[in-house]
């Protein structure tokens, strides 16, 4: 049977810095494991901060999306309005030249009449020479009446839209 010798002081004083270092490297050990588990713990927060940003994201592109969209229908909005303005525009201008034109055929008709007078109608008239010719006259100078009546109410419809367009482009 062996027995056993206690150790030699010299022995026995390596023993105990052995032991000694094991307790340090048990202590730096557990230390080790506990910032390992506060890792992981931090790993877990950054994962949800991670997925909530992401879904976060997700909202905000869709709301972009939604917002590029309505800004598109805005912008097409807007140019159909343009396009209707200047045809509007080009409408009104070609109104005021017909507006100019008959107001000068009008001024012209006016002053013929003025400086021939009504009489004239009736000169025309009484100078036909048959009934027939007198039919004939009487027909020419309805129509010429007609005309300038027509004349005159297109003038007046014309220039009631151009005031109308000029409002609704205002």
């Amino acid at each position: 049977i062996a027995t056993v010798l206690p150790p030699a002081p010299a022995e026995a004083s390596r023993l105990d810095e052995i032991n000694k270092q094991l307790k340090e490297l048990s202590q730096k050990q557990k230390e080790s494991e506990q910032a390992k588990k506060e890792a992981e713990q931090k790993l877990k927060v950054i994962s949800k901060q991670t997925k909530d940003v992401k879904k976060e994201i997700n909202v905000l592109n869709a709301e972009i999306d939604k917002k590029l969209k309505e800004i598109t229908q805005k912008e097409n909005e807007i140019a159909e309005s343009e396009n209707s303005l200047r045809e509007t525009a080009v409408q009104l201008d070609e109104a005021e030249k017909r507006v100019e034109e008959r107001d000068g055929l009008l001024r012209s008709r006016l002053r013929l009449m003025y400086t021939n007078g009504i009489v004239s109608y009736l000169d025309v008239l009484f100078s036909a020479t048959s009934f027939s010719d007198f039919l004939d006259r009487y027909r020419s100078l309805s129509l010429i009446v007609d005309q300038d009546k027509d004349i005159l109410a297109d003038n007046i419809k014309d220039k009631e839209m151009i005031a109308e367009t000029k409002k609704q482009i205002e």
